[in-house]
């Protein structure tokens, strides 16, 4: 075929708003002709997107109904998500879970099959919002972490206090109850920084 002929199937067949699958790329992609085209040595193009209505001796399918879209994956916070929607990202770094903070807000704009999150969730979770990514954040942190512990104590830490208990029944009363306010632990810290 002629290029004017080439135009005229493509003006008459892909009118304005036709979704058709681009035939240029690696991934089809659902395109929606503006219905203006052009033809060069390559094939005919959307003037508008540039991709190809015609190319290799085929014209690009026709999609007469919206194909399903099929999530990606669902959030922690049970939103379906969709290649292309925005999401925050949890990560995890040096063993605890943080805020991912590489765009501006935390959010990532643009969910895509190579993302983490998608492949690797032991390394990274998706939310539909920046609350519910902090807020599982929080959960995910230890409720309380030993300090030590050996024949006579142990030391553990929690948000507010440090509490020692016994670990040898004989010391029961030495140790039984003997707790640390958050407040006297900053005292503590800053005596330690003063004497260092």
């Amino acid at each position: 075929m002629k290029k004017h002929e080439l135009l005229k199937h493509a003006y008459d067949n892909y009118p304005k708003g036709t979704k058709f699958l681009n035939l240029g790329a690696s991934e089809r992609t659902l395109c929606e002709s503006n219905g203006v085209f052009y033809a060069d040595k390559f094939g005919v193009k959307d003037s508008e997107t540039h991709y190809f209505i015609f190319g290799s001796g085929k014209w690009a399918e026709i999609v007469t109904e919206e194909p399903k879209r099929v999530p990606l994956l669902t959030s922690e916070d049970g939103v379906d998500l969709y290649e292309g929607d925005e999401y925050y990202r949890a990560e995890i770094f040096q063993g605890k879970w943080n805020l991912s903070d590489y765009t501006n807000n935390y959010i990532i704009n643009d969910l895509k099959p190579s993302h983490a999150v998608v492949h690797s969730p032991e390394m990274s979770r998706a939310f539909s919002t920046k609350e519910s990514a902090l807020k599982w954040i929080d959960e995910q942190k230890p409720k309380e972490i030993v300090l030590f512990k050996d024949d006579e104590v142990s030391a553990v830490v929690t948000k507010h206090k440090v509490k020692f208990n016994p670990t040898n029944p004989d010391l029961l009363n030495k140790w039984d109850g003997f707790i640390v306010s958050a407040n006297e632990l900053e005292q503590i810290y800053k005596a330690y920084k003063e004497l260092s």
